[in-house]
């Protein structure tokens, strides 16, 4: 089919990106020169994983982005409406709904043919056939039911799982009122077989989308209230509370051989900081207007709402400024042992905001006969603050639970950082342990999306600290871009030679020669610094600190980053049997395998310095971050398929390394400094920066970053 796609937003690219790959011809529209210009030169102006490879396979033959609307709709079958309706005071907002509406009345006028009208925006009941349809017949002069077809079929994307969502639904809705329209979205989704489809009127179908985000806001709330009961009783475990109900069968089927299917719906039912979102809030509110217009006031939906606004002060009341307790290892950091990076990088933002840091114990010098960043002060404890943080080498290294961390009564936020993804010894994972699932949150480095995670696990990464960006600041000049002076040079500082480094050694680094010179220096472990204030940090990270390896990497055009390790997509949950198992299942497996131990301090140092910075590429193997790079604009992403159309490509263009680094070190120094950091940790347990810092939280998609209890999985 030949198909307009109005607004290019979220939804809309998304939608218009995956129909042409699905063989439809699929113009989309957008007001905004700036945003069509990015797209028509297959750069999507918003981040999903797997969008831009989409758009680019079908650019120039099946896809397109224009201003012009009139022309767009003139010359497809079908229209779809994919533009926002933020909810306003008293109810949804449908000024872009109505000039869309409009502006396509207006493109029909006069032309012959028939021409299907479909709502995909998220609109309350009845708003398709009392609103957009007299705006319609008005502006084309036609009439619907007569050569004009007019339904809805709404979305159910989530963020992060938009293009996957899209590619293979759990079920399509289409909204109809006339044969022949409904006959239009069969065609339009017949490429899509074997999904369950729901043909019903329109107002049903709008009524769907805001039922379906109801009930799972309803659910959400229905587990923090219980979990409020529970702490307010004390001696009740929430986590074991909600463990026993997902085990009903009804929620956990019990297949013919003992095993279970656990709903993904009981992500729903742990109890936590509350749902945020672009979906969830808006959706509810929405609903609970239109009902009291109708005269049906909505109790029960009310209710949600209220023990939702009220549960971030449950789990963290808020301070003028907030207070954040860390528990700190106690002992200094053995050779060869990885140091309490995440904490010290997260705690340096969160004291530039204003917020208050405390600790177990004095840790981390800033510099020689400095200040420590950790201070421990025996009048405050957990009890005094907002949030309690962990990282993973407390309990690597033989620490159990703090006594009373997760106290009944409790009013801070309980958070962990795990930073492995292994099973050996200090280094093995401890996301999937049940204990841990007692957490609020669980932020986890190489996070992975293929990989189904406990409900309170969120990804996180290495990020940056205030010493990388000093090392990085005394070497480069100030405009944090200029690349003059560096050598055409790789810098290879691989300590540990495991396989996937051994396999870019073999495939990679001899095509590589022919355009750069590679660098294999590495520093001894045993050769402390001689300076004070190198060897203190020398130490202080277990032999990490090097100004050797700071003056190469500034001096470098790019730097090799490769880690981590290979295992199937299938099955999903299995997570430590298919560790043990995954180098015979891998040589079965076909598509791109998952990646984890992908994140290291080496990629966030080569981004802190501008260097161009190589990976292998992140997305192709369900690597996740908070905030994603873009391949080959912000990191080089290799695909070990074929890593020689990388070295061509690098060949090809003298200044791309230059302009990569340039970008990788704006982008990393705008979401992984501290600061961004800080405030992002801050958003995700429900906290602002505090006010007297003037700071204010980082704005972005809140289903990535919701704790547990809190994810809005859709879009609105």
């Amino acid at each position: 089919m030949r198909v307009a796609v109005v607004g290019a937003g979220y939804v809309g690219l998304v939608t218009g990106a995956c129909l042409a790959d699905r063989g439809h011809r699929v113009v989309c529209v957008d007001a905004d020169p700036g945003k069509v210009e990015r797209i028509a030169g297959g750069d999507p102006p918003i981040h999903e994983p797997g969008l831009a490879e989409v758009l680019r396979r079908n650019l120039g033959h099946r896809f397109r982005a224009t201003i012009d609307l009139a022309g767009a709709v003139r010359d497809a079958e079908l229209t779809l409406i994919c533009v926002g309706t933020p909810f306003r005071e008293g109810g949804i907002d449908l000024s872009q709904v109505e000039a869309a509406a409009r502006q396509i009345g207006e493109a029909l006028r006069g032309t012959a043919g028939s021409h299907t009208v479909v709502v995909k925006s998220t609109v309350v009941p009845g708003t398709t056939d009392e609103v957009v349809r007299p705006i319609l017949e008005a502006a084309s002069g036609k009439r619907v039911g007569t050569g004009l077809g007019l339904g809805v079929n709404p979305e159910f994307l989530r963020e992060g799982e938009a293009v996957a969502d899209f590619t293979a639904p759990d079920r399509i809705i289409l909204g109809a009122n006339d044969d022949a329209t409904l006959e239009s979205l069969r065609e339009l989704y017949r490429p899509f077989g074997g999904v369950a489809l729901v043909e019903t009127s329109n107002r049903t179908a709008e009524m769907i989308k805001y039922a379906s985000n109801a009930l799972f806001a309803t659910m959400i709330s229905f587990a923090n209230e219980i979990g409020n009961l529970c702490a307010a009783l004390g001696g009740i475990d929430v986590v074991d509370v909600m463990r026993g109900v997902h085990l009903d069968r009804r929620l956990s089927p019990i297949l013919p051989d003992g095993s279970r299917v656990t709903a993904g719906l009981t992500a729903y039912l742990e109890a936590g900081c509350g749902f945020g979102g672009s979906c969830f809030p808006k959706d509810v509110r929405a609903l609970v207007a239109h009902g009291r217009r109708a005269g049906v006031p909505m109790a029960l939906l009310d209710a949600v709402l209220t023990v939702n606004a009220a549960q971030p002060g449950e789990v963290a009341p808020r301070r003028v400024a907030p207070r954040v307790y860390f528990y700190c290892f106690p002992e200094k950091p053995p050779a060869d042992s990885s140091y309490q990076h995440s904490l010290v990088g997260l705690a340096e933002g969160l004291r530039a905001l204003g917020v208050e840091v405390h600790a177990n114990i004095d840790y981390w010098r800033t510099g020689p006969g400095g200040e420590y960043l950790f201070r421990h002060d025996p009048a405050v404890g957990p009890d005094d603050c907002d949030a309690v943080v962990l990282e993973h080498i407390w309990f690597l290294h033989g620490y159990d639970f703090p006594a009373d961390l997760f106290h009944r009564g409790r009013r801070y936020a309980t958070v962990y950082i795990d930073r492995y993804d292994g099973e050996g010894k200090g280094k093995r994972t401890l996301t999937w342990d049940p204990a841990f699932r007692r957490f609020d949150l669980i932020l986890k480095t190489h996070y992975n999306d293929r990989c189904a995670y406990p409900a309170n696990v969120r990804p996180w990464a290495f990020g940056l600290t205030d010493r990388v960006l000093r090392e990085a600041a005394a070497r480069i000049p100030e405009d944090a871009g200029a690349q003059r002076g560096r050598r055409r040079c790789l810098l290879v500082n691989f300590r540990v030679r495991h396989r996937l480094r051994k396999q870019i050694e073999r495939e990679l680094f001899p095509l590589l020669r022919a355009v750069l010179e590679i660098d294999t220096t590495v520093d001894a472990f045993d050769a402390p610094p001689s300076d004070a204030y190198h060897r203190l940090h020398w130490e202080q990270t277990g032999m990490r600190h090097y100004p050797g390896y700071f003056d190469r990497l500034a001096g470098s055009v790019a730097c090799a980053c490769f880690g981590g390790s290979f295992i199937p997509n299938w099955p999903r949950d299995a997570f430590a049997p298919v560790r043990r198992w995954h180098r015979p299942l891998n040589a079965l497996s076909r598509a791109p395998r998952r990646l984890l131990q992908w994140d290291s301090w080496r990629f966030w140092e080569s981004l802190a310095f501008g260097c161009a910075t190589l990976h292998v590429d992140l997305e192709a193997h369900g690597a996740r971050l908070p905030v994603m790079p873009e391949n080959w604009r912000h990191y080089i992403g290799i695909d070990l398929g074929d890593p020689g159309a990388a070295v061509r490509r690098i060949a090809d263009d003298p200044g791309l390394l230059d302009r990569i680094g340039k970008a990788g070190r704006e982008w990393a120094l705008a979401h992984y400094a501290p600061v961004p950091t800080a405030r992002r940790f801050l958003e995700t347990i429900g906290l602002g920066a505090p006010a007297a810092t003037g700071a204010a939280g980082e704005s972005g998609p809140r289903s990535i970053l919701a704790p547990a209890g809190g994810a809005d999985h859709g879009r609105g």
